[in-house]
């Protein structure tokens, strides 16, 4: 089952500039997680791959709504 993990990144531009980001990607673990950033970064702004780094990985819990826990 997939989950949710918002992971914390930058990324050195090849003219010295740097871009950072937050994304939100739905992997098995923080492994999978790392890689489908990396390749979805480097695809979609043309950057090395091994330009990319990742700051944080940070699971993301679903909160119950509201009317689920006066159901229970």
């Amino acid at each position: 089952m997939d989950q949710e993990f918002r992971l914390a990144w930058h990324a050195m531009i090849e003219d010295g500039s740097v871009l950072t980001g937050r994304s939100l990607i739905q992997a098995e673990n923080e492994q999978e997680a790392a890689n489908l950033l990396v390749s979805k970064i480097s695809h979609e702004y043309k950057i090395r791959p091994h330009l990319i780094r990742i700051e944080s990985i940070i699971p993301m819990h679903k909160q119950p709504l509201q009317e689920d826990k006066e159901a229970e």
